[in-house]
């Protein structure tokens, strides 16, 4: 009967005195439920099987040091998990500019010259999707070695040059 009253029937003297005090006690009780479990969660939390959960924890142990060169969709994870080791590139497009996010791309779709972006910046870890064309081409590269490969990821570390072999 009440919810087929037009909406001018809620505010009746005795839908006031019970109807919006019990709504108003349900919304204390949510707020003080939240702020029991840590306070009201707002923020989107990524699933770990999406994400490089075991290289960030290889990445951890190995410390700093390093020169990577990561996915794109990877670098925010990378940042909160391992923010020891600088990231070569995250989401933020508009921090990084076009000059940084081509580069990236060329490097990604094994665009000619690519190799030389990885010398330029000094580059000597590498963490990509396994499976992929990236991670191939990683694989069949002589100065890569893979040193992890994780559920969704991969890392690659350059080998140094062999005494005697010319390089």
């Amino acid at each position: 009967v009440l919810f087929r009253s037009p909406l001018r029937a809620w505010r009746r003297p005795a839908l006031v005195v019970v109807a919006w005090p019990m709504l108003l006690a349900g919304v204390i009780v949510q707020i003080q439920q939240s702020q029991a479990s840590g306070g009201p969660q707002l923020a989107f939390t990524a699933h770990d099987a999406q994400y490089p959960r075991e290289a960030a924890v290889y990445l951890r142990e190995l410390g700093g040091g390093w020169r990577m060169f990561n996915e794109y969709h990877w670098g925010g994870y990378l940042i909160d998990r391992v923010p020891e080791l600088p990231v070569f590139i995250d989401g933020r497009a508009d921090v990084h500019g076009d000059s940084l996010i081509d580069t990236y791309v060329r490097v990604k779709r094994l665009l000619p010259g690519w190799r030389d972006v990885l010398d330029e910046y000094g580059i000597d870890l590498i963490l990509t999707e396994k499976d992929k064309p990236f991670d191939a081409a990683l694989a069949a590269e002589l100065g890569w070695e893979p040193v992890l490969t994780g559920a969704v990821e991969r890392i690659y570390v350059r080998r140094q040059p062999q005494p005697g072999s010319g390089a």
